[in-house]
């Protein structure tokens, strides 16, 4: 807080349910996060649902998940924190706006359609995984008749890789 000559007293940490932390966002004058990595980051999204204009660190997925709705500062750069918090504590205007975006970038997410998305991602790798198997099987076939062709005795134990879904050149194919 020295480094950012931002008296510590203005500064509070608590623990508490979600509720606690919904009142929390309401009545701050902004959420900062200076993240300097993240794999997604909801902490900002959930500033925003709650009116709540968000400063935060540009590094990781952040800039995506918070578009323009949130003002963004190098994590590095305490000059940078600290001139973008000021900013938002006194530009009435960019305040306002921050938490207009906010409320439309919230929009954009919801855990309906993060099911709906992972569902169509398990569904097209199940899709290629049938396709892949397809593949294999063919290759393992052309890949017989070439040891048939150089004289090997080859013992097939399978029809298909489809029907017993194992590797058919591991599993399947006996040089005798």
């Amino acid at each position: 807080f020295n480094r950012l000559q931002i008296p510590k007293e203005n500064f509070k940490q608590v623990n508490g349910d979600d509720t606690v932390l919904a009142g929390y966002y309401k009545n701050a004058s902004l959420f900062v996060y200076p993240s300097l990595y993240e794999g997604f980051g909801i902490p900002p999204l959930e500033a925003m649902h709650h009116g709540c204009p968000v400063v935060s660190s540009n590094a990781g997925s952040i800039p995506e998940v918070v578009g323009n709705a949130a003002l963004l500062f190098d994590p590095y750069s305490v000059e940078s924190i600290r001139n973008n918090i000021i900013s938002v504590l006194y530009d009435n205007k960019l305040r306002l706006s921050l938490t207009s975006k906010g409320f439309e970038q919230v929009k954009k997410f919801s855990w309906e359609k993060c099911a709906k998305e992972t569902y169509k991602v398990y569904k097209k790798v199940l899709q290629w995984r049938h396709l892949f198997l397809i593949l294999v099987d063919k290759m393992a076939h052309v890949f017989k008749k070439f040891l048939l062709e150089k004289g090997y005795k080859v013992f097939d134990t399978s029809r298909s890789v489809l029907t017993n879904n194992s590797n058919y050149l591991k599993n399947n194919l006996k040089l005798v």
